[in-house]
Parts: structure tokens; sequence; C-alpha cells
């Protein structure tokens, strides 16, 4: 099985390659490519860095409301992992043997969402 994410506009798909049948790794590797496109590395600190740019604008956002994400990280993070996996973006597998993109089904982006959350929080 590979994955990718489908470009609606081209109809073509950037595949992870290193995520080769493991779909942790692909919501691994999707985070450190939307970390790295925003100027992040694969570090602790970075990502920790990376985590309070979430953090500014969860207070830009909240700035007049009395909830705020800024006292739970857990919060924050699952906000984040939320946005890699489910906004604007069209994960895709394909299947081994196939030669069409499927859409991950819901089991799926769950793992691929709780894949993020896992390493976002092992620094935040």
């Amino acid at each position: 099985m590979e994955y990718g994410i489908a470009n609606l506009n081209t109809g073509r798909v950037k595949r992870f390659v290193n995520a080769t049948n493991d779909l942790k790794k692909f919501g691994r590797l999707r985070l450190l490519t939307v970390m790295a496109e925003e100027g992040f590395t694969n570090t602790k600190a970075s990502i920790k860095a990376y985590m309070d740019t979430w953090l500014e604008w969860e207070e830009e956002v909240n700035d007049d409301e009395d909830t705020e994400l800024s006292t739970c990280g857990s919060q924050l993070v699952d906000v984040a992992a939320d946005t890699i996996t489910y906004t604007n973006v069209h994960l895709q597998k394909l299947p081994t043997g196939s030669n069409t993109w499927l859409p991950l089904s819901s089991e799926e982006k769950k793992v691929f969402y709780q894949a993020i959350v896992d390493k976002l929080e092992t620094a935040y």
C-alpha cells in the first residue's frame, strides 16, 4: 500500500514513498512536511517551537473568549493534528496491485491523526 496527498487541481498525487505500508509513518511524515514548509525541523525543540505558533494562533483567535486552549497543551495538540488531518487535504492510498488512488477511510484517518498527536506530544 502506498500513501499520498491528492492535488485536485492537477489530478496528481504526491507520494510519500518512505511510508509504504505504514499509515502511522505517513501521518508523521505529513506532519514533518507541514513543519518543514513553515521552517521547522524534526527536533524536540523545533516541534515545541512549532506548537508555540499554534499557541500564538489560539491566543489571537480566542482573544475575547473565556475558553483558552493554552491552559491545556493536549487540546492544542488535538487542534493542530485535526487541522493537518482534515483541513483542505485529500489523503489517499494506493492498494498494492492497483492503479487507482482511493481516499483514506474514516478509520484510517483516525490512525493518521493519532500518529500526528503522538509525535507532537513527545515535545509538548
